[in-house]
């Protein structure tokens, strides 16, 4: 299970920015949060989202990554949707109701309950929502900005989420994601980088059945 946690936080990306190097300082309610707010809503607001995406797995046991490509789908009130692309072709469903994982030929297997999991679905939600009240409750989110560059670092308050998690790195340009890095342990990573992105996408009757729940 815990190999496609780092995934359900693919938003609306383009390709990697020149972002600042290192975390900026930690954002605090009503004292330095105001600057970012319009980021915020304008992330939020992006609608429906269709984007092309490689991903990049790194682990201690492999001296080189695992490469993989497919398509990403964000629909309000649907979920997220990564439809990975072949060899190896699989789509991941994530929403309020946990994780759905759909083979090639379209047989769908529930992902058992996990407490773990749970916890992991459930303080990852906020960022796919990318609800700046709701992150900064649960996690310690350092913010930089240089020009039109800007990262965003969400470290989890939680200890036994952190463990799980790690931490989780957002990168982008003006109003757009461009690249997300998340990293478990000094290890363990994964690199996502997206293009081709199309905002205010609608998804027909069919597109929902075949890439949502």
């Amino acid at each position: 299970m815990n190999r496609f946690l780092p995934f359900l936080l693919l938003l609306v990306l383009t390709a990697r920015a020149d972002p600042p190097g290192q975390p900026g300082p930690i954002l605090v309610a009503g004292e330095n949060d105001a600057a970012w707010k319009p980021l915020f809503t304008a992330l939020a607001g992006k609608g429906a989202i269709v984007s092309q995406f490689t991903e990049r797995r790194w682990f201690s046991i492999r001296k080189k990554p695992i490469e993989l490509a497919g398509e990403m789908r964000l629909a309000p009130g649907h979920g997220l949707s990564l439809h990975y692309l072949p060899p190896q072709e699989s789509t991941m469903i994530v929403d309020e109701h946990g994780l759905l994982l759909r083979d090639a030929g379209g047989q769908a297997h529930e992902v058992p309950p996990d407490p773990r999991a749970g916890a992991v679905i459930a303080s990852l939600l906020p960022i796919l929502r990318f609800d700046q009240a709701d992150l900064m409750k649960t996690f310690v989110v350092h913010a930089a900005r240089e020009g039109d560059d800007w990262r965003l670092d969400f470290v989890p308050r939680d200890a036994a989420l952190g463990r799980l998690l790690g931490s989780v790195i957002v990168i982008g340009a003006g109003d757009a994601i461009q690249w997300l890095e998340f990293h478990r342990t000094a290890t363990q990573r994964v690199e996502i980088a997206i293009r081709d992105t199309r905002t205010g996408v609608t998804f027909t009757p069919a597109d929902l059945q075949r890439y949502f729940r």
